[in-house]
Formats: C-alpha cells, sequence, structure tokens
C-alpha cells in the first residue's frame, strides 16, 4: 500500500557520507509526493541546521527535529509542538553532569528563547561542538552556573567529548533518571577532525521521533499502517518499528535492522535510491 506520510532521517539516511545530497534523490522524492504522499524529515537536528536541505528539496508542511522533541514549520521554523524537559528533574540532573566537569549544550525553543543554545559549564567547548556551532552558525550563550538560569524552554541537553570520557556517566543518567528521562549515547556528527566524539543527550520522558509522527497521525487522522519510515540511527528505532512500513539502511546496527521491515545497502552504496524505490513500488 503506498504510504500516505513517510518519515525519513537526515544524517546516514538522505545525507551521503559528505553530508550533502544525492542529484538522485530530489527527482525520487518529488516523485512520491506527486502520488500524494506527504515527505516529513524526521531527524536529531533543530529546523536552523537542516534548513538548508528542507530548501534544496522543495519540501513544505512540518519538519521533526531534535529526534522527537520539537515539530516545526518548513517554512519559517515556527514550533508547532514541543516537549521541554521538565525544570525540577532537569535541573538535578545537570547538576550531576556538571559534576563530571564537560560543558553541557542545552537545546531550546528558539521560537521562545532568546539562543537556540546555552553552553554551561565552566569546561571548554569539545572540537566537535566548536565545529558544529560554527558550521550552522547557530546562536549560542554561555553560562558557567546554573544559578537564576532560565531552563523553562530546555528540549534537550548533551554532552560531547571522547568516547572514552563517558565512562559511566551514561549509567549513572539511567540509573538515577531512566524512568523520567530518555538518556541516549550514540557517536556524534562531526567533521573529520573529531571521529572519535560520542554524546549524550538527555530528553523528556517518551519523546522520541515516532512519538512525534503519532502527533501527525492524530492531527491528520491516518493510520500507522499509512506511515512509512527510513532511517539508520539508535534515535530511528522507534518510527522504524511503529511504522507499517520501516526501511533501515544496510550500515544501521542490528537494533534497527532487527525491527525494520526492509534493510537495504548501506547509504553509499545505493541504498537511499533502493528504500525510495521501494516506496515507489508499493
Amino acid at each position: 500500500m503506498f504510504p500516505t506520510l513517510l518519515a525519513i532521517d537526515l544524517d546516514g539516511t538522505l545525507l551521503n557520507a559528505s553530508g550533502s545530497l544525492d542529484p538522485e534523490t530530489k527527482p525520487l522524492l518529488d516523485r512520491i509526493r506527486t502520488r500524494g504522499c506527504e515527505v516529513v524529515v524526521s531527524t536529531g537536528r533543530t529546523h536552523s541546521e537542516s534548513v538548508r536541505f528542507l530548501e534544496a528539496l522543495e519540501l513544505e508542511g512540518v519538519m521533526i527535529g531534535s529526534a522527537g522533541a520539537v515539530i516545526s514549520e518548513v517554512a519559517t521554523g515556527r514550533t508547532v509542538e514541543r516537549n521541554v524537559i521538565p525544570a525540577p528533574t532537569l535541573r538535578g540532573m545537570l547538576k550531576g553532569l556538571l559534576a563530571h566537569g564537560h560543558l553541557i549544550q542545552l537545546l531550546q525553543d528558539v521560537s521562545s528563547a532568546s539562543h537556540e543554545y546555552i553552553l554551561l559549564g565552566e569546561a571548554s567547548p569539545h572540537p566537535a561542538t566548536t565545529w558544529w556551532l560554527g558550521h550552522h552558525g547557530v546562536s549560542f550563550t554561555s553560562a558557567t552556573s546554573l544559578d537564576d538560569l532560565d531552563l523553562s524552554h530546555v528540549m534537550r541537553a548533551n554532552v560531547i567529548t571522547d568516547g572514552h570520557d563517558l565512562g559511566g556517566m551514561v549509567e549513572e543518567m539511567k540509573d538515577a533518571y531512566g524512568e523520567s528521562l530518555v538518556v541516549r549515547h550514540w557517536q556524534a556528527v562531526t567533521d573529520e577532525n573529531s571521529r572519535d566524539a560520542w554524546m549524550l543527550e538527555v530528553f523528556d520522558r517518551g519523546v522520541d521521533k515516532w512519538s512525534a509522527i503519532e502527533h501527525l497521525i492524530d492531527q491528520r487522522s491516518i493510520a500507522a499502517s499509512d506511515v512509512a519510515a527510513i532511517g539508520d540511527g539508535l534515535n530511528d528505532i522507534g518510527m522504524i518499528e511503529g511504522a507499517g512500513r520501516g526501511i533501515a539502511m544496510g550500515q544501521a546496527g542490528v537494533p534497527l535492522r532487527s525491527v525494520a521491515d526492509h534493510v537495504v545497502s548501506p547509504r553509499d552504496q545505493g541504498g537511499l535510491t533502493e528504500a525510495l524505490r521501494l516506496i515507489l513500488d508499493a
């Protein structure tokens, strides 16, 4: 059955290894849209970090950002729906992270806050953080402590460091907050100079890409079986498993591949074209 909504990841799915779109991608997506399917980019990035690709693909409607924490208008970046971390829980969790001596990035709802990121702590930014903020030109402010800090617009907290430095921090956060927050860690998207960079990220309970897609399903009065999803990362597991047709890229790990209906070739071995043609052939 041809889908009514296609949710598709950016990094490792729509974007190739060099972080760009292939020439054949837009024509294939155009064919899918022409047949009445809404294409929704569903990514760990924010609108400002994704907008040049949204514009290149000439997409309309909404996008899912920050791994499901926010739904934004494609054209304007205006927040349609958001999930912030409850301030009391967030404040306690941040005290624990600060004790490890790392810089914490707090992603805010930029429709309500004056800056997209708060860089919290006294540590210097990891090179991957410096690259990311500069590469995307996002707005940020800095704070050395939690004193008098407004946390009411924070949707995600994350730490980026070399993989071995995460140490017991991940398990500590999961033990303390696993029932009230989503705690996840994985390799960060970065430049060639920071390939060992890993990210610990924290969201409000229940936040993932599939929860955001469910919001769209309810709004559009469609069923999960009307949804197709394509992705490659740990934050894609929920949407690949929940969608009526879930497609995993070939380079995805076993946890994602095991819940997919189809596994295609790796992204840079023709996997994206293969996945989009599977949709078109439905």
